[in-house]
């Protein structure tokens, strides 16, 4: 009985693997993060504007243009200029990119204009101000200028001190459950076309018919669940490898922020994981349960996209997640199946979620996860008798004895 399992499982793992549109489907979601981070950082090239901005200071604030050092690493330089009309002339020949005007009375009205053909980078906005701020201090020591220029920094905790807030963004590692939960959903989606294809040209050729002959219903389907689960575990091993290296790359090549000091928490992703893998083999034979019902493949697919875009239904609710992540709400949709682990991945963004919380939704996805299995045995051992026929809902409920004194046998 075992080794029939594995067998189908290892059938399905082979056929779905090494096929090109499998490697275009591993490659995908590589190709669209680093398309899109190559877009932005293409962007900020074209848009990276090295000339200096100029002032006219109409209030006699501006005593010195250069800010002090270790505040920014590519500080914009500010050229001082006596009238409106010689700055203007610098802006016309293209040698500045813009310049301010401070009004004289500017102490009393903060009246600032800022004249240009085409707008700075917030970059050069934010130094200008920064640069501004310092003058207006310039009586204090350089150390606390310094701190002036580098702003406000507030960092928001939980009460038990496990999850902080900057209030200049999310870190790296606050995000990562959430991207797990992510990727997840989009193996489950890629999964569902490869168990759906194979589904609907195993039926059209009635080799579901010849394998039923040697193996149960029940073997069928968890073989066919497995063999997905190593498909969908080798694309989670890829992607992971890429992330890894996107990581490095990000923090030790090209010097990213957001990338530095980077810790990956094992805690959280193993959560997700907990609640994650029951869930995912329950809509996988979900899934097959609908292949066996539709009558055509197209018919599958469209029901199989939408059941697991149902999955991520709870990023409607971000926000009242995000305020209340232990509220009644948030800890409900991580009990429901379909719901759990995207709620979960929301959740550890902000809060630790309680272990015995994980344990029970873990056990509810598990015992979905079999009567899924068992209730996918069943429709198929129905479909068998109506080949090329759509079942219903009802049929499924009520004909089930039929089947079994058709001769089908688990």
């Amino acid at each position: 009985m075992t080794s029939n399992v594995w067998r189908i499982a290892r059938e399905e793992f082979r056929r779905n693997v090494f096929r090109k549109s499998f490697i275009l489907v591993l490659l995908s979601l590589p190709l669209m993060v680093g398309l899109n981070i190559g877009i932005v950082m293409l962007m900020n090239y074209l848009e990276k504007d090295t000339r200096p901005i100029g002032y006219v200071d109409h209030a006699g604030v501006m005593l010195v243009n250069i800010l002090p050092p270790d505040v920014y690493d590519e500080p914009v330089q500010f050229l001082a200029f006596k009238t409106e009309d010689e700055a203007e002339k610098a802006l016309m020949a293209e040698e500045i990119q813009a310049f301010y005007i401070l009004s004289p009375e500017y102490l009393q009205t903060r009246e600032i204009r800022l004249i240009y053909v085409e707008e700075p980078a917030s970059k050069a906005t934010r130094q200008f101000y920064d640069l501004l701020r310092v003058n207006l201090l310039s009586d204090v020591e350089p150390e606390i200028q310094v701190r002036i220029a580098d702003g406000t920094e507030f960092l928001t905790r939980t009460p038990d001190g496990r999850r902080s807030f900057p209030s200049s963004g999310p870190t790296f590692q606050s995000v990562v459950p959430f991207f797990v939960g992510m990727a997840l959903m989009m193996m489950l989606l890629m999964s569902a076309g490869f168990l759906l294809e194979g589904m609907v040209k195993e039926r059209e050729n009635r080799t579901l018919e010849v394998i039923v002959t040697s193996t149960s219903p029940g073997q069928l389907v968890t073989g066919k669940v497995l063999g997905i689960l190593g498909i969908s575990f080798t694309q989670l091993v890829a992607w992971a490898i890429f992330g890894l290296a996107a990581v490095w790359l990000g923090s030790n090549t090209f010097d990213l922020t957001w990338f530095q000091d980077a810790n990956l928490e094992w805690e959280p992703l193993l959560k997700v994981a907990a609640i994650g893998l029951p869930n995912f083999v329950m809509i996988s034979a979900l899934l097959f349960a609908l292949g066996c019902i539709m009558a055509t493949g197209q018919e599958a697919q469209q029901i199989g996209g939408l059941s697991v875009l149902i999955s991520m239904l709870p990023l409607l609710a971000i926000v009242k997640i995000g305020n209340e992540p232990n509220g009644v709400l948030a800890v409900i949709l991580s009990m429901v199946p379909f719901f759990s682990m995207m709620t979960v991945a929301l959740r550890e963004v902000f809060v630790v979620v309680p272990v015995w919380q994980i344990i029970l939704s873990a056990g509810i996805q598990t015992l979905f996860a079999i009567a899924a299995i068992w209730l996918a045995g069943r429709v198929f051992r129905l479909s068998l008798l109506r080949y090329g026929k759509r079942l219903r809902f009802r049929e499924i409920l009520t004909r089930v004895e039929a089947a079994k004194t058709a001769g089908v046998r688990s």
